[in-house]
């Protein structure tokens, strides 16, 4: 979207607030766009702003909540992202927001915690292939790489990436089963050579990691 397209759309949702403020989507949807655009600041206040303006609407404080929580995510503030998405109660937006939990807590290496908000989102999407990969990650940045596996095939079967394939045939060479990791690279290096020249040095550094830890 150009940079016109874009100030049009903002000036068309902060229109549709002018005109019918009581419908907190709007102010939802604007934060989103502010957010695409990274200005980070101003969906911060507009969000801070409208749960103030809508404290008695349990819908809004679900949705701002939320967004709140998805924008500290994105800037990496977990602490506050943490705070705000375990304030979601609505639930098919609590089901995202165990999502995000558990990305969090993969990146704050609290596995743990982490799989136990994947298993709560896998009870309810248990094809989704997001959710998948994110369990196999988990798994493997725990050091189960049965289970990884497990979870990266059962991703595969909905959608076959780079990453998926790379990372499965790290697996496999971390179980010495190295025709199996054979295989699966080449898979990768079919899909997308690029994705495999720039992340093959992280994935050997990861392999060393886990095997100097006995894993």
């Amino acid at each position: 979207m150009n940079s016109t397209n874009t100030n049009q759309l903002v000036a068309k949702l902060i229109d549709r607030i002018d005109k019918n403020p009581d419908n907190y989507h709007n102010y939802y949807n604007l934060s989103v766009v502010l957010v695409e655009l990274h200005d980070y600041d101003q969906a911060e206040e507009l969000l801070l702003k409208s749960i103030k303006l809508f404290e008695n609407n349990n819908n809004a404080l679900n949705t701002f909540n939320f967004g709140l929580g998805n924008l500290y995510y994105i800037l990496s503030d977990y602490n506050r992202a943490i705070a705000f998405l375990l304030r979601v109660t609505d639930k098919k937006l609590q089901v995202d927001s165990f999502q995000l939990l558990a990305q969090i807590y993969l990146q704050l290496k609290q596995y743990k915690r982490a799989i136990s908000f994947a298993n709560l989102v896998y009870e309810k999407k248990k094809n989704d292939p997001d959710i998948l990969e994110l369990l196999g990650d988990i798994y493997l940045s725990e050091g189960d790489f049965d289970k990884s596996i497990y979870f990266y095939k059962k991703a595969l079967c909905f959608k076959k990436t780079a990453k998926l394939y790379l990372n499965m045939s790290l697996l496999y060479k971390l179980k010495n089963n190295i025709d199996d990791s054979k295989v699966y690279i080449k898979k990768a290096k079919k899909l997308d050579i690029s994705y495999v020249n720039r992340k093959i040095n992280l994935i050997n550094d990861l392999g060393k990691f886990l095997n100097n830890k006995g894993i």
